[in-house]
C-alpha cells in the first residue's frame, strides 16, 4: 500500500511512501514521514496500490483517526487552487496542534458530511447583530462555529457563548480536545480564528463571520484566502447558514 502525502512546504504534489505493514490508515490522518533528512508531519491524501520500489517507508501515525474529513480535504485543496498556493501548506495552516508523541487518546475522526442544499449567505448590519447571533445560538439546538478577527475577540466571544476555543489564545491540548470533541457533537458550539475555520462540526451547521470587514480575517501567509470566502464556500458544500456580521461590509 502506497500512501500520498502532503507536507507544510511550498511545493504544490504530493510524496508517496510505503505503508508499512500492519498500520491502518486512511485520508485525513497525520503521520511522520522522512523528507529532506528529517521527520516531518504531514497529511495523508491518497491510499492507493502499486509499485513501491524505491519508495522510503513512512515512520507512523501521529493519530489514532483523521483529523479532517473528505470534504475538509475537499476544502483545503479547493482552497490551495484559488490562492495558488502548496496544498500542504494551505492545510496544515488549518489543523491543531499535533500531539508531541503519539498517545491513544480517546478521539474520533470527523464525520463525512452529505451535501446539503444550498442558503444563501446572510449579512447582518443592525446595531443588535451581535445580541441577536447570541441570542439566536443560544435559541438554536444545531452545531454553530464562529470565526473571531482575533484572539481577544475569541476570547469574549467564547466567554459569551460558553464555548469551546480554537484559537492559540488557549494551549495545545486545549485545542486539540476542542477540536475532536467538536467532531464528536460534544461541544456544540467552537469560537476561534483562522485556524478555526476547518472545526468539524456535524452539519448542517450554522457559521458565523464576526467582523467581516476587519483586516485581521486576512493576514499574511497560509491560507492566502479571506475568512469570508472559505466559509461561503464550506456553507455552500455542506448547506450550512452562513451569517456575516459587521457594521461597515466589504463590497
Amino acid at each position: 500500500m502506497i500512501a500520498d502525502i502532503v507536507f507544510d512546504i511550498p511545493i504544490d504534489h504530493a510524496f508517496s511512501y510505503v505503508v508499512p505493514v500492519g498500520l491502518a490508515l486512511h485520508r485525513g490522518q497525520r503521520v511522520s514521514a522522512p523528507l529532506s533528512g528529517r521527520s516531518r508531519v504531514g497529511v495523508v491524501v491518497a491510499l492507493r496500490e502499486g509499485e513501491t520500489a524505491g519508495l522510503k517507508p513512512l515512520q507512523r501515525a501521529v493519530e489514532p483517526v483523521p483529523v479532517l474529513s473528505d470534504a475538509g480535504l475537499e476544502l483545503t485543496r479547493w482552497a490551495a487552487g484559488e490562492s495558488l498556493s502548496s496544498w500542504g501548506s494551505t492545510l496544515l495552516s488549518l489543523l491543531p496542534p499535533a500531539p508531541r508523541a503519539f498517545a491513544a487518546e480517546t478521539v474520533s475522526p470527523p464525520a463525512n458530511p452529505s451535501a446539503g442544499r444550498p442558503r444563501r449567505p446572510e449579512l447582518w448590519t443592525d446595531q443588535r447583530r451581535e445580541a441577536r447571533l447570541a441570542e439566536a445560538l443560544e435559541r438554536d439546538a444545531g452545531a454553530a462555529l464562529v470565526i473571531a478577527p482575533d484572539r481577544e475577540a475569541a476570547a469574549r466571544w467564547a466567554r459569551r457563548l460558553d464555548a469551546a476555543r480554537l484559537d492559540s489564545g488557549v494551549s495545545e491540548p486545549e485545542r486539540r480536545q476542542a477540536w475532536f470533541a467538536a467532531s464528536r457533537g460534544r461541544r456544540r458550539v467552537v469560537v476561534g480564528t483562522r485556524s478555526a475555520l476547518l472545526a468539524p462540526l456535524p452539519p448542517p451547521a450554522t457559521l458565523a463571520l464576526i467582523d467581516e470587514h476587519d483586516p485581521g480575517h486576512k493576514p499574511p501567509g497560509a491560507p492566502r484566502l479571506h475568512s469570508r470566502d472559505l466559509l461561503l464556500r464550506r456553507a455552500a458544500l455542506d448547506g450550512s447558514r452562513l451569517l456575516l456580521l459587521s457594521a461597515t461590509p466589504s463590497v
